[in-house]
């Protein structure tokens, strides 16, 4: 089977290992008892993908909760350097170093939007998939690839709101990519933040967001 058909859905307490056919897309819940070692899980999730003839590297998608973001000016920066410069200067706007995380980045002409995630958290579970021959091809939050699925299905939006168990994530598009995400837990007032969020990004236009 193609390499592209599996994304693992990581998160505290359950695991979720979705596996793509010609058919259908089926969720297998993995779950993480107390006490057992991320390994073990780890192991549970290579079983499941023989199951289904899936050897090929997995993408990673990540929980709203672990991800900090930052909308970056980037249009004056130069060629050289460039990832350099912009993660000096994510850094400055999010209460992590770089040196304590990993980040990637999507840029626009006018700004690029970076995404950062605590490296002790992230490396556990990358060095454990890798243990049982599992690569990770790719790692990116559920709520983008969520977002993606949603214009591929919807057609263009210039942002989308969604709702899960943990909170509701908010995204700005541009051209279709994400260029500024919000993430309200569910202890935030989700009126209020919802309201601001719409004012900011639609203004009068009730038709311009989703």
């Amino acid at each position: 089977m193609m390499d592209d058909q599996c994304t693992i859905f990581v998160d505290d307490g359950l695991w979720r290992l979705a596996v793509a056919t010609e058919a259908a897309v089926r969720v297998h819940d993995v779950d993480l008892p107390d006490g057992e070692p991320i390994n073990a899980t780890a192991q549970r999730v290579s079983e499941l993908l023989t199951e289904h003839g899936l050897v090929g590297p997995v993408m990673m998608a990540l929980p709203s909760g672990w991800c900090l973001c930052a909308s970056i000016e980037n249009a004056d920066l130069g060629r050289s350097n460039r990832r350099q410069a912009l993660r000096y200067l994510l850094e400055e706007q999010l209460p992590i170093s770089a040196e304590d995380s990993v980040a990637d980045f999507v840029e626009h002409q006018a700004n690029a939007l970076g995404v950062a995630v605590d490296i002790e958290r992230l490396s556990p579970i990358v060095e454990a998939l890798q243990a049982h021959s599992i690569g990770v091809k790719g790692i990116c939050p559920a709520a983008f690839l969520t977002a993606a699925a949603l214009v591929q299905d919807f057609g263009e939006a210039s942002a989308i709101a969604i709702k899960c168990e943990g909170g509701v994530d908010l995204i700005e598009l541009d051209r279709q990519s994400p260029s500024r995400w919000w993430w309200i837990s569910p202890d935030a007032s989700l009126a209020d933040q919802l309201a601001r969020w719409c004012e900011t990004v639609a203004g009068d236009d009730d038709e311009a967001y989703r």
